[in-house]
């Protein structure tokens, strides 16, 4: 099992948000948690990787209680998450929003590990020399990939990565998703309201709502619903 997630409860101050969550992804799996906003996804990903209290449950990783550690802490054990929005340093270019990464984090391999992010993401290569803030949405999207890639992951999550997105960009997104859970065999925890495009590459699902989960299904299973939308 990579991660184990059991009867977790966090929230923000004196406001609980997830009621006695579990969820498990084992290793290699693509895992879609599915909801409305406001349903507690990103609470979810916030407190497992140690951005958040957590009031009572147990996270593991590996076998290894990570429970209320740090988040700096569990990208050293390979937890990374990518946040919803986009989120890049604008000023900088896109090289050294890269470069962060080496000063950051243990990476002895950086220079071919930087490759490796080029050739997934060829567009992001022809774009080094410019600021982060001058990219497209979509641009910034594979740009704050490749920088959770350059810190090797063991486990991606990453927070609606199609929100704000077109068709062909979203379709593009997913089709990395599935490429790098597949070639690097890194495990995928994805968070997405976009329901159609998340099942399409998981193997499992989870399905929220107002802080727990509601369903657990194969993903096959949910998309051969015509009235899987209900769920929410």
């Amino acid at each position: 099992m990579l991660l184990n997630v059991t009867d977790l409860e966090s929230g923000y101050k004196n406001k609980k948000v997830l009621f006695g969550v579990s969820i498990s992804l084992e290793q290699g799996e693509i895992v879609s948690v599915l909801g409305h906003n406001g349903a507690g996804k990103t609470t979810l990903l916030n407190a497992i990787f140690g951005l958040l209290p957590i009031y009572n449950g147990e996270v593991e990783f590996q076998k290894e209680k990570i429970t209320g550690n740090k988040i700096w802490d569990n990208a050293a054990r390979g937890l990374v998450l990518i946040p919803g929005g986009h989120q890049v340093f604008g000023e900088l270019s896109v090289i050294d929003n890269l470069k962060i990464v080496k000063y950051t984090q243990k990476n002895e391999n950086f220079k071919s590990s930087l490759e490796e992010v080029f050739k997934i993401f060829p567009r992001i290569k022809e774009r080094r020399t410019q600021k982060a803030s001058t990219l497209s949405g979509g641009e910034q999207q594979m740009l704050a990939i490749g920088i959770g890639l350059l810190m090797q992951p063991k486990l991606l999550a990453l927070d609606e990565p199609s929100v704000g997105l077109a068709p062909s960009m979203v379709t593009n997104i997913m089709e990395t998703i599935q490429f790098i859970n597949r070639e690097y065999k890194v495990g995928i925890l994805l968070v997405e309201q976009n329901t159609k495009y998340a099942l399409e590459i998981s193997s499992r699902a989870y399905v929220m709502r107002l802080g727990s989960i509601i369903a657990e299904s194969s993903a096959g299973a949910l998309l051969e619903k015509d009235n899987y939308v209900d769920l929410f």
